[in-house]
């Protein structure tokens, strides 16, 4: 779905895609978002996030990681944005 977004909104936008396995194209950062400080880095350089970081139902995680995940990105983009 985020590959599908990004080339929807980079028709009309500056996109950069950050990703725990980026890619090596020039848009592409590679980013943990559980990292405060590489998120606080990111976001000095857009004016808008589209979220859709999540842990995948492929990995087979605990129910409560897939909360965590999703709780502790969004309290980090509160606390920059």
């Amino acid at each position: 779905m985020g590959r599908y977004v990004v080339g929807e909104l980079s028709h009309s936008h500056s996109i950069w895609n950050a990703d725990l396995r980026a890619g090596a194209g020039e848009q592409e950062l590679a980013l943990d978002i559980l990292d405060l400080r590489a998120i606080t880095e990111a976001c000095q350089r857009v004016d808008c996030v589209v979220h859709l970081a999540a842990l995948d139902f492929d990995t087979h995680s605990a129910s409560h990681d897939y909360m965590r995940v999703t709780k502790e990105f969004e309290s980090s983009l509160t606390l920059i944005l």
